[in-house]
C-alpha cells in the first residue's frame, strides 16, 4: 500500500485502540484519536503536531498518560 493511502473502515474506537494495543507506538491522546508515534514531530502539553500537519488534541485527563507513553517510547524514562 502507498504511504498516504486512505483507508475508510466502520468500527468503534475502542475495538480499534484494543487491536493495536500489542503494538508499543500507538496512543490515544483523545477521544476521537489513536496516533503513531512513529510520525510525531511535536508534542506540547495541548496538541500533537504530526509529520502531516495535522494537530492532534490532548485531553486534559489523557495528558499525564499520554506523556509517560510517549516519554518511555522515546527513550526518555
Amino acid at each position: 500500500m502507498a504511504e498516504g493511502t486512505k483507508i475508510s473502515f466502520y468500527k468503534k474506537i475502542d475495538e480499534v485502540e484494543a487491536s493495536l494495543s500489542n503494538y508499543k507506538n500507538f496512543i490515544r491522546p483523545h477521544q476521537s484519536f489513536i496516533v503513531n508515534m512513529d510520525h510525531i514531530i511535536q508534542f506540547t502539553n495541548n496538541k500533537i503536531v504530526m509529520e502531516s500537519g495535522l494537530e492532534v488534541p490532548i485531553a486534559k485527563n489523557r495528558y499525564q498518560q499520554t506523556k509517560e507513553k510517549f516519554k518511555s517510547y522515546i527513550g526518555f524514562d
